[in-house]
């Protein structure tokens, strides 16, 4: 068989397993909601419930987010040793990136403190327009 018609079939294999995969995260979710429905949730945390042989936990989540403008404002007013923000150091890849063009020497100095490690290789397949 050639390159061709291998990389053929398998984008064709592929389609179908991101297909399948869809479909069991579908079923999943759908039967996810059933078991909530049928023991019920806390509005946050979490509870066990034994049920036969199994053990099932469901736990509910509240997604969170500061407005920081508004926090500039109230943190004012709030003992700096009890608010309830942290700051986390965070790599800026665009400004890493920036120095590695435009500073060579800064960035040596800089990227011995990064790690980098190759990631997972993304692979897409779509039908081609006729």
């Amino acid at each position: 068989m050639t390159d061709q018609l291998q990389a053929e079939r398998l984008a064709a294999e592929l389609v179908w397993a991101k297909e399948q995969e869809e479909k069991a995260r579908e079923e999943r979710i759908a039967i996810e909601s059933a078991l909530i429905e049928c023991l019920g949730q806390k509005d946050e945390g979490s509870k066990t419930h034994t049920v036969g042989q199994w053990a099932v936990t469901i736990t509910a989540k509240i997604n969170r987010s500061m407005d920081w403008k508004q926090w500039d404002q109230v943190s004012l007013k709030v003992p700096q040793n009890i608010w309830p923000v942290k700051v986390k150091p965070e790599l800026d890849l665009k400004g890493l990136r920036w120095l590695k063009e435009n500073e060579p020497e800064i960035y040596g100095m800089v990227s011995s403190c990064v790690t980098s490690k190759p990631a997972k290789t993304a692979v897409s397949v779509k039908l081609k327009e006729s």
